[in-house]
């Protein structure tokens, strides 16, 4: 898990595995908690906002198949209306990679976002995930361990979050 703050949101990211395999897709997921009386905006942020990003540094040879986000919630403001996300947030990814995938750099996310309340904030954070790799085509089960802290916010997400992208490449 990897945890970064900003003065009104706490980003977290987890992946589905302690590795990547590259025969096989990885999912990732980023928890967005918000402050009490502040909130996000998502991707359809309405009338006036800046929607929440997900800017993916992807190795050569590695894509996006899918993006999840949570269900927003839609808020009046003097008579404009936006949409956004308070309390929690989940944003969903999952990576696939080319068997000649060169992996260089870590897996980043940067995240943009403007927090607001009686004033808007723009705040970003990078989250690098440090993942082995595994070239062999298969894995043995007992190998490719889940994260627990995967498995404990990702039914939270599930329960949360609609398809919003798909198949899109880097």
């Amino acid at each position: 898990q990897v945890v970064k703050k900003s003065a009104h949101v706490e980003v977290s990211g987890f992946s589905q595995f302690d590795a990547i395999n590259i025969s096989q897709p990885i999912d990732v997921l980023i928890k967005f908690k918000i402050l009490d009386n502040w909130h996000i905006y998502s991707q359809n942020p309405g009338e006036i906002g800046m929607p929440t990003q997900v800017l993916w540094q992807l190795p050569l040879g590695a894509t996006i198949l899918a993006e999840q986000w949570s269900v927003d919630e839609e808020f009046d403001n003097d008579g404009l209306k936006q949409r956004g996300y308070s309390g929690v947030a989940y944003y969903k990814a999952t990576l696939s990679f080319a068997p000649e995938t060169i992996f260089e750099q870590p897996i980043a996310a940067k995240i943009k976002w403007l927090a607001c309340a009686d004033e808007c904030y723009p705040e970003q954070k990078v989250l690098e995930f440090d993942l082995e790799i595994y070239r062999r085509k298969k894995r043995k089960a007992e190998e490719m361990r889940k994260r627990t802290e995967y498995q404990v916010e990702v039914p939270a997400c599930v329960a949360d979050c609609t398809s919003t992208t798909s198949a899109v490449g880097e």
